[in-house]
């Protein structure tokens, strides 16, 4: 993808490129995601999510940097009035470089591995 013109807003001091284009910053052209939940016994559950991304540009373009997968794992299940819930985040703990922003945003790494807890308790009235 590709701009034209002034940046607006204030944000930023750059000038236009002298061809008179630039490349946008957030072009990443392919995205993924999907996943799944399946229930178990006793109101108990299983899922997972896959997430796919083509890669954002490679400091100020054309290129692009490496494609990225990712899956998360996640169980729960009820205990009374009590929801008891476990998830797995980049379950392979892949570590990539998302985006080297080209404007004041800077450089960002994916997240690594983590194992999140979750308990809710549910008020019956």
């Amino acid at each position: 993808m590709e701009g034209q013109g002034a940046v607006s807003g204030g944000l930023t001091d750059f000038s236009p490129p002298e061809e008179g284009r630039f490349v946008l910053d957030h072009d990443q052209r392919n995205t993924l995601s999907a996943g799944a939940n399946v229930q178990i016994q006793r109101g108990a559950w299983v899922g997972g999510n896959l997430a796919y991304g083509s890669g954002f540009l490679e400091g100020d373009g054309p290129r692009h940097l490496p494609g990225h997968t990712t899956f998360d794992l996640a169980t729960g299940m009820p205990l009374g009035n009590w929801n008891v819930k476990l998830t797995l985040i980049n379950a392979a703990n892949k570590r990539y470089l998302l985006d080297q922003s080209n404007t004041f945003g800077g450089t960002h790494w994916n997240e690594p591995r983590a194992l999140l807890g979750q308990l809710e308790y549910r008020f019956r009235y």
